[in-house]
């Protein structure tokens, strides 16, 4: 029986209009699905398998990968961080968020084409390499200090800097 991914509905809260979060568990458990947003995943402890479209691949700490919207992908740790080993962990930061959602029309301005760029190739699914992925991490960590428009604006930065990198690579 072939595995068929799910949609999942990513709805930030009604005080938000985008999603990110740090997340440190034993494991990453989300089984095959797609969504309606595009996902920024940036590993920053743990290993494992991640398939995105078409492609199957190993992840671990330090990958940066930006999935398209409705491109189905799962981040699937090793065996033995099932099996409640306490010296495992998966440690990650994901922002998730919705070109289509009120507010964002101004990403059809001129100023925007290479995020729109981006964003197209997302589809694709995208691994940043190098030190686009180190800045990145950066951009990420400080999302997660700052609040209300700063938090946006830190969002902006981040992919304005990711849609001018050419240190990255098509995965599917």
């Amino acid at each position: 029986m072939k595995a068929k991914p799910f949609n999942i509905i990513i709805d930030p809260n009604f005080d938000h209009s985008f999603l990110v979060k740090h997340c440190k568990d034993p494991n990453l458990f989300v089984p095959l699905h797609y969504h309606h947003n595009y996902e920024i995943m940036a590993i920053l402890h743990g290993e494992g398998t991640r398939f995105i479209g078409d492609k199957i691949e190993a992840f671990g700490p330090g990958d940066l990968v930006m999935v398209g919207k409705e491109l189905p992908h799962v981040w699937l740790n090793n065996k033995e961080y099932y099996e409640g080993r306490k010296d495992l962990f998966s440690e990650i930061i994901v922002l998730n968020f919705d070109d289509m959602q009120r507010g964002f029309e101004f990403l059809n301005l001129n100023e925007f084409k290479t995020i729109r760029k981006m964003l197209s190739m997302s589809s694709r699914g995208i691994l940043f390499t190098g030190k686009t992925q180190r800045v990145a991490f950066s951009l990420l960590k400080n999302m997660l200090k700052v609040r209300d428009a700063d938090r946006f604006l830190a969002m902006m930065r981040l992919l304005n800097f990711l849609s001018r990198s050419n240190e990255y690579k098509l995965i599917s």
